[in-house]
């Protein structure tokens, strides 16, 4: 990192005290405009959750997959439990805020009738499963194995985000 600022590695804790505080610092650049974007598309309360869900999916989907960002979950998700620091920082800054934005919309969702199942308001974290899958998947075995994730996507979400049909009584607790 010191050698793509153009500075000698010292000049880097001169900053940051330790290497957890300068990744912690590098997680906060990748994560912030992925959560305000969030929260700006989390606040379009006029069209239906189940779209508004399935946008956020896909924003995620455009932002996470084949950028830095899938290579920064990857690390987290191997060396969280070596750093538990690190994990702890991820899950406070963004694993929380993202979960709570998913619950927000999936909440609203419920309370207007437009989502057929409030399984998102009890476990907003089966939200980012594909994307977490997909991560994985391409870190692991897409050079064997290659998989669609667009597709798989848009079919999480035809399941996971389907509307309540005129036939349902209600949410499903």
């Amino acid at each position: 990192m010191a050698q793509k600022a153009g500075v000698a590695k010292g000049t880097l804790y001169l900053y940051f005290p330790d290497k957890e505080s300068l990744f912690e610092q590098l997680l906060l650049s990748f994560a912030e405009p992925v959560l305000s974007r969030l929260s700006a598309i989390a606040a379009d309360a006029g069209r239906p959750a189940n779209l508004v869900l399935d946008q956020v999916l896909n924003f995620i989907h455009g932002e996470v997959l084949g950028s830095d960002r899938a290579r920064i979950l990857r690390l987290v998700i191997s060396e969280g439990p070596r750093f538990p620091r690190i994990a702890e920082f991820y899950h406070r800054e963004l694993i929380c805020k993202g979960r709570e934005i998913i619950r927000s919309i999936a909440q609203r969702g419920v309370d207007r009738g437009e989502l057929a199942s409030s399984v998102l308001t009890r476990f907003p974290q089966l939200f980012f499963a594909p994307i977490l899958l997909a991560v994985i998947w391409e870190g692991l075995f897409s050079k064997i194995d290659p998989l669609d994730t667009r597709a798989m996507i848009a079919e999480y979400s035809k399941i996971m985000l389907s509307p309540k049909t005129d036939g349902e009584a209600g949410a499903n607790p």
